[in-house]
C-alpha cells in the first residue's frame, strides 16, 4: 500500500507494554518501506487532540491507535467528525475488546498485516454520542453502576500496575469486583429507552453495548453488533449481593439475558438518572456521573475491520 499511516500511540498502556507493541509494529513499516508518521500521547484525551489536528491538515486521513480500549475511544472522539477518515485500532491493553467486536486480528504483527492489505475490508460502524457533563462520543459500551465504580477504583489503584506487569491485567478488575459486591451502595435509576420509561430498584449494572464484549471478553450483550443501528442495553437490579455471584458467572456463557431482573432490549436514545451520584464509563474511562443521555449514530465511522 502506498497511503500514508498516521499512528497514535499511547506509551503507559498496559505498564508501557504499549511501546513494545509499537516497535514490533514499526520494524514491519520499516520493512515494507511504508509511508507513515507517528505520535506519543502525554496526558489524558491527547490521543484525541492529536488525530484532530492530523485530520485538519488530511481530512481524508488512515488514523491507527495503539493502545488499550481507553486509547481507541480517544481516538475515536478524534476521529468522529470527519466522514471521510479512516480509523482502525492495534490492541495494546488489557482488554482490547475494541479488536473482538471488530473482528481485527488480536495479535498485532497479525493486525498491522490486515490493516495494510490492499483489499482490507472497511466498514462503516455506529457509535454512541453522549452527553453528562460534556460531550463525547464512545465505540464500545458505556455503563453506571458497579461496573463503573469498579472500573474508576481501578484505574486509580496501583493493583493494575502490578497486574498488568505479570501480564494479568484482567485480574485486577474481577479482584475489585468481587471485593465491592459487599460494600457496593445500591442506586435507585430511572431508565428511558426511545421515550419509555422505567423506575428500577436496587440498580447493579446498566450497560450500553454497542458490540458484544466488555471487560477483556466478557459477552456482556451477546447480541449487540456495530453496524445493526441499536444499542443493546443491559438493567441488572434486584439482585441480594449472594446472589449476584451466580448471575455474574451466568454471563461467560450469555445465560444472564433469560434470567429474571436482567432486562436485555434495545434502543436508539438513552436517558438515566441515578439518585446516588455514580460515575459513568465510556470504553472504560470516566466521563461523568449521575446522569447521563446518548443516542446512536448510525454508520458514523468508517473503520477497518472484518464485521
Amino acid at each position: 500500500m502506498t497511503e500514508k499511516m498516521y499512528f497514535i500511540v499511547n506509551p503507559k498502556a498496559q505498564n508501557a507494554q504499549s511501546l513494545a507493541v509499537w516497535n514490533r509494529v514499526k520494524v514491519i513499516l520499516d520493512e515494507e518501506k511504508a509511508d507513515y508518521d507517528f505520535y506519543l500521547t502525554d496526558y489524558p484525551m491527547h490521543a484525541s487532540v492529536l488525530a484532530k489536528e492530523i485530520l485538519d491538515k488530511h481530512d481524508s486521513a488512515c488514523i491507527i491507535a495503539i493502545g488499550g480500549d481507553g486509547t481507541a475511544h480517544e481516538v475515536a472522539n478524534g476521529v468522529a467528525e470527519y466522514p471521510n477518515a479512516t480509523f482502525s485500532y492495534i490492541g495494546a491493553g488489557s482488554g482490547n475488546d475494541f479488536c473482538r467486536g471488530a473482528q481485527i486480528p488480536m495479535n498485532p504483527i497479525e493486525a498491522i498485516r490486515f490493516i495494510r492489505n490492499k483489499n482490507r475490508p472497511v466498514k462503516k460502524i455506529d457509535i454512541g454520542e453522549y452527553e453528562t457533563d460534556h460531550k463525547g462520543y464512545f465505540l464500545s459500551s458505556m455503563g453506571m453502576g458497579i461496573d463503573a465504580d469498579v472500573t474508576a477504583e481501578v484505574n486509580d489503584s496501583p493493583l493494575k500496575a502490578f497486574f498488568n506487569k505479570v501480564k494479568l491485567g484482567k485480574l485486577a478488575y474481577l479482584y475489585t469486583f468481587f471485593k465491592s459486591i459487599a460494600t457496593y451502595k445500591f442506586p435507585n435509576m430511572k431508565v428511558t429507552i426511545d421515550g419509555i420509561t422505567k423506575d428500577y430498584k436496587k440498580v447493579w449494572i446498566v450497560n450500553i453495548a454497542n458490540q458484544k464484549y466488555f471487560g477483556g471478553g466478557i459477552p456482556i450483550s451477546p447480541n449487540a453488533r456495530m453496524d445493526n443501528g441499536v444499542f443493546h442495553v443491559l438493567i441488572v437490579h434486584s439482585y441480594s449481593r449472594l446472589s449476584i455471584f451466580f448471575m455474574f458467572f451466568s454471563i461467560i456463557w450469555a445465560g444472564h439475558i433469560r434470567l429474571k431482573n436482567c432486562d436485555y432490549v434495545t434502543g436508539q436514545k438513552i436517558q438515566i438518572e441515578s439518585d446516588v451520584n455514580k460515575v459513568i464509563h465510556a470504553d472504560g474511562e470516566i466521563v461523568g456521573a449521575g446522569k447521563l443521555q446518548l443516542r446512536i449514530l448510525p454508520k458514523q465511522l468508517n473503520v477497518i475491520c472484518d464485521l
